[in-house]
């Protein structure tokens, strides 16, 4: 058994380790780290006093070895990514429902509201409409106006926090 000389073994074999990753990685700048992950493997060998019967080979078989093993996390990378696509889908999902029922329930409370104050509400705050040309529309005092979609807000606000404690949390 001889003990291993890395330096020697890197200006041996660089090419042809290197020729080898890339045949089975596309980005030469990832061959290129794998060669040198190897490499740094190889030291930390022979750094601990590890002998070899045949260093080359061992050198060969570690390169394929770092090749396997960065596939592999790769591939576990990957699958990491499609389940936090997967998980995010599912959480953007069940926010569009709860604000489809925030909705649904705020539709529900103005039904509940005089003709008025809804009017005013929908007019200004659902179709954003300037204040100024509603007020004339309904041909009301812009203060009144102004009063009444304060009063729906708050009302619905309290209706809201009565209903779905949470919703904030929850929705927003």
């Amino acid at each position: 058994m001889e003990k291993c000389n890395t330096e020697d073994l890197y200006h041996l074999h660089r090419e042809r380790l290197l020729s080898l990753i890339k045949s089975k990685v596309e980005d030469s700048q990832k061959a290129e780290d794998l060669l040198h992950d190897s490499f740094m493997k190889l030291q930390t060998c022979c750094d601990a006093g590890c002998e070899c019967e045949r260093p080359k080979s061992y050198l060969f078989r570690l390169v394929l070895n770092t090749v396997f093993d960065y596939f592999k996390k790769r591939k576990k990378d990957q699958s990491r990514q499609h389940e936090f696509a997967t998980i995010n889908t599912l959480i953007e999902d069940e926010k569009v429902e709860r604000q489809c029922d925030l909705l649904q329930c705020i539709n529900q409370f103005l039904a509940d509201t005089s003709l008025e104050n809804r009017i005013a509400f929908e007019q200004v705050d659902l179709h954003q409409q300037p204040q100024v040309k509603v007020a004339r529309a309904l041909n009301i005092p812009l203060p009144t106006l102004k009063s009444r979609v304060q009063r729906t807000r708050k009302y619905l606000k309290k209706r809201i926090e009565d209903c779905c404690p949470d919703y904030h949390e929850k929705c927003i």
